[in-house]
């Protein structure tokens, strides 16, 4: 007796990411994908705000596995969303975690500069922002090295960009210049030279 062949697995590979960063679905059929055109699979999600995809995909016929990409989008706090994938009949699910960016790094252009000429500075997190965005407090432990007291990383970016300011020195002069964000601190240090 021959049987057609049925979903058998869906499972995703990481079940967890920072908003911004792919995952990938994982599709096992019981049997081989019938001809002339394959197994469609429909798929989807339960946030498409948070993960999306495609709304389906071919299993080939004559094969058993298939790889579909999974996008995210920054969030502002860690959703669960429910993956599934319909093929005759048969749904199988998968979670998967999308949590919020993290302040990662604070960046110089330069780390060396003649006092009185700016520098770019960039902070940059561990994934996409979510939909309010990140406001990340920035300091400097000396007067001659200028920074906003915090700066406002629009939604959905990896990164965004500031100006340092500084001033005249008469001598090699070293100031940090500190991004505090969430708990999480990052620093860089900047030299200024006569």
């Amino acid at each position: 007796t021959l049987t057609p062949a049925t979903l058998d697995l869906l499972w995703l590979t990481p079940t967890a990411v920072v908003g911004g960063h792919p995952s990938m679905g994982n599709l096992r059929l019981v049997g081989k994908a019938p001809p002339p055109l394959g197994a469609l699979v429909t798929l989807t999600t339960s946030d498409p705000a948070a993960a999306n995809h495609a709304p389906s995909t071919v299993i080939s016929w004559g094969a058993s596995l298939k790889q579909f990409p999974v996008s995210t989008f920054g969030v502002d706090s860690t959703r669960n969303v429910t993956i599934s994938a319909t093929y005759a009949g048969v749904t199988w699910t998968a979670n998967l975690s999308v949590r919020p960016a993290m302040l990662a790094s604070l960046s110089l252009a330069s780390s060396t500069v003649r006092g009185g000429n700016p520098v770019a500075a960039t902070v940059t997190m561990t994934g996409k922002t979510g939909p309010s965005g990140r406001t990340v407090l920035l300091s400097s432990n000396h007067r001659n090295v200028i920074v906003p007291g915090s700066m406002y990383v629009p939604p959905q970016k990896f990164s965004w960009d500031f100006t340092v300011l500084t001033q005249s020195v008469t001598s090699n002069t070293v100031g940090t210049i500190t991004a505090t964000q969430g708990g999480t601190t990052r620093t860089a240090t900047l030299t200024l030279t006569p």
